[in-house]
């Protein structure tokens, strides 16, 4: 009688299980507004849907976007804003998440709002179904921005941003406070509204910037070769890590926060003891000018971005370069950026030809190809909370990415339709 019951509620609960995948795999296929990831009655893992449609165009910037990244606002997941700096000497902080989740549809007010050519179609018509939507916060520098670095506000800690400029300063903001003194009627960045905490100097440019994940700590690096730590309470300089023989171009913390790696245009990535300023270990393999390095969650791999159209996925423990992920360009612009995204199962990185690429990080395939924009992309977000892909550009838009079943090259899409084009949506390796 026991067996009997233990094998009916197995079969019950397997019925309950295969209905349940069947709804959710119903529902997938059901249009833009699904949920992002198919669960599959064949396999025991979600079957990825990567983002193939431009959800929301972000228009406000003069000049070329160097850099996007995501902050959380609030506690739980929410609250998200996108920050972005420029070549036209801003940082802007953006409310996109509601919109490129939600219906497209055209943001309605706002100073930055795009109105379409001619007055006689939407702006998401003109651009083939894309929103448009206006920044909530300007701060204002004293010239171009290279690099913004965010530290989310979630347990109830303090939400950051922080940007490296040309003029050799890091600055630091509340992200609070700064959207606070702008909807005030101020122009942040200017003095006595939001000025933010300025950070040292460089003798030079300063090019990348990076927050401590738990400390208060902050990181820059720049034209004089050398990494910079720094205490966020006061501003003083804590110590200079000096070993690159040329610019520094990227340099992060790992999720602990005892170790930075940085890149430069030397060649060489480096690894060093945040606590000492010691170099531990250095990588010299014929790289080229690295533009970007960036760790996974799993603090086990990293990835580097050179100018030789090539981006290496390494082993931090061996020190040996896994995979070599190509398709994208990268020899004419400096600092195109590679990022882990997703969790770290995938690779993305900007190219000089307009395109945003996705590679699985675990076998090196290409996965997507997001093209666009009109010039060079820069820099890539992913948002795990929005399941959304953010890209900027050279051509002064960011655009957000998601999965759109009706898109051309989505599962659903490609198959409605017989694509069979080299971007679909399939887990390497593998069929869908």
């Amino acid at each position: 009688s026991t067996a009997a019951t233990a094998t009916s509620a197995a079969t019950s609960a397997a019925a309950s299980a295969g209905t349940s995948a069947a709804t959710t795999a119903r529902a997938s296929f059901g249009g833009a507004e699904s949920p992002p990831h198919l669960g599959s009655l064949l396999c025991d893992y979600s079957l990825p849907l990567l983002p193939n449609r431009a959800r929301l165009c972000l228009r406000g910037h003069s000049g070329g976007v160097k850099s996007v990244a995501w902050l959380q606002v609030g506690g739980g997941g929410g609250g998200e804003l996108l920050v972005s700096g420029s070549n036209d000497a801003t940082v802007r902080l953006w409310e996109a998440g509601p919109l490129a989740v939600g219906p497209l549809a055209v943001a309605a007010g706002g100073s930055d709002a795009r109105e379409s050519a001619g007055g006689s179609e939407s702006a998401a018509e003109s651009e083939g179904g894309c929103g448009w939507a206006g920044s909530v916060c300007v701060l204002q520098h004293p010239s171009r921005v290279w690099a913004v670095a965010t530290r989310g506000g979630g347990g109830g800690g303090v939400p950051l941003l922080a940007s490296a400029c040309a003029d050799g300063r890091v600055r630091l903001w509340d992200a609070r406070d700064a959207v606070a003194s702008y909807a005030a009627g101020g122009v942040a960045g200017s003095a006595g509204v939001g000025a933010g905490l300025r950070l040292g100097s460089h003798e030079g440019d300063a090019y990348t910037v990076g927050l401590h994940p738990s400390e208060a700590v902050g990181m820059s690096g720049g034209y004089d070769a050398a990494v910079r730590l720094y205490d966020l309470t006061t501003g003083a300089l804590l110590r200079s890590l000096v070993g690159h023989e040329r610019s520094v171009s990227s340099a992060v913390f790992n999720s602990a926060g005892n170790l930075i790696v940085s890149g430069g245009k030397d060649a060489t990535v480096r690894f060093w003891d945040a606590r000492s300023g010691l170099c531990l270990k250095c990588f010299e393999s014929p790289l080229g000018e690295v533009t970007s390095v960036d760790l996974a969650p799993n603090g086990v791999h990293l990835v580097s971005s050179s100018k030789d159209n090539a981006l290496r996925l390494w082993d931090v423990r061996t020190a040996k370069p896994l995979l070599v992920l190509k398709g994208h360009q990268n020899t004419a612009r400096n600092f195109v950026r590679a990022r882990f995204a997703k969790g770290g199962t995938l690779v993305a990185s900007g190219s000089d030809d307009g395109g945003a690429f996705l590679w699985h990080a675990s076998s090196g395939e290409l996965a997507a190809r997001l093209g666009g924009h009109t010039d060079v992309v820069y820099d890539t977000a992913w948002s795990e909370p929005l399941d959304l892909i953010a890209t900027a550009s050279h051509d002064g838009l960011i655009k957000l990415w998601g999965w759109d079943a009706a898109a051309p090259g989505s599962v659903a899409g490609s198959a409605a339709a017989g694509w069979d084009g080299p971007w679909r949506n399939r887990p390497a390796g593998g069929a869908v």
